[in-house]
């Protein structure tokens, strides 16, 4: 993660990425445009397109990454909802 020369310390940096998560990560950000949508808002990510991302960006797909992503949107319907 890059981070501007002389940031290390400012209040709004952003925390180091655990190695674990970065696959995660780079899926997420691939993602963000992937919401399926209702009359009331987001309804949830499209998974057929959260499977092909991942196989074409080449990242196995395993139980720890879904749950992980799964996770991310929950805490974004939420926090885009207010459920």
């Amino acid at each position: 993660m890059s981070v501007k020369k002389g940031c290390e310390n400012c209040p709004r940096k952003k925390p180091d990425l655990l190695p674990e998560n970065v696959d995660v990560m780079e899926l997420w950000k691939y993602m963000t445009s992937q919401w399926r949508v209702s009359g009331f808002g987001f309804a949830g990510l499209d998974y057929n397109a959260l499977y092909r991302t991942a196989e074409v960006m080449q990242i196995q797909m395993t139980e720890d990454i879904l749950v992980k992503i799964q996770r991310l949107e929950a805490y974004t319907l939420e926090r885009n909802n207010g459920s």
